[in-house]
């Protein structure tokens, strides 16, 4: 009864389905995304600085990358502020297709937010999967878990292993 809504701002250069569940969408050139994400960085700094850590070199670069977007400052200064506003449950994502440094700001911003840890997990990415007997190995600790009933949320990205997956798995 007390839950509230969660809102959903996205930044793109095409419609998605994500972002035609959008409470707030912003279309951009691809070539802004960059700028739009230093510009909503350098907001979420401004709004909530981290405490004793001098971020002036940081502002500095963002500012120079900020300028290549020409966006609603409005539709910025909103989203950041609702992301402060929401500290420890929001969390910024970089579509897969984005650019190295789009990933790094929303690193930055998640860091910021203080999402890594609540709301975001990280985890040490994989060995190589050059073999098919690493992936089925993979997989089956993955369906043990689930079968077991230890996951709340599973995100996957990429693919679709109840298609891929031997029948066996379950």
């Amino acid at each position: 009864a007390k839950a509230e809504m969660s809102r959903l701002y996205v930044v793109e250069s095409l419609m998605t389905l994500t972002g035609a569940q959008a409470d707030h969408r912003l279309r951009v050139p691809a070539s802004t995304v960059l700028g739009v994400a230093a510009k909503l960085a350098l907001e979420v700094l401004k709004l909530s600085p981290p405490a004793g850590v001098d971020v002036s070199g940081l502002t500095t670069s963002l500012a120079k990358i900020a300028d290549t977007a020409q966006v609603d400052a409005k539709w910025i200064t909103m989203c950041a502020e609702d992301m402060v506003r929401h500290k420890g449950q929001a969390v910024v994502m970089a579509g897969h297709r984005q650019p190295h440094d789009v990933h790094l700001i929303a690193h930055a911003l998640n860091a910021a937010l203080g999402a890594i840890g609540q709301t975001l997990e990280l985890h040490q990415a994989s060995k190589s999967w050059r073999s098919s007997e690493d992936r089925f190995v993979a997989l089956w600790s993955l369906a043990k878990v689930l079968n077991d009933g230890n996951v709340d949320k599973l995100v996957i990205l990429g693919g679709n292993p109840v298609h891929t997956a031997e029948a066996d798995l379950d």
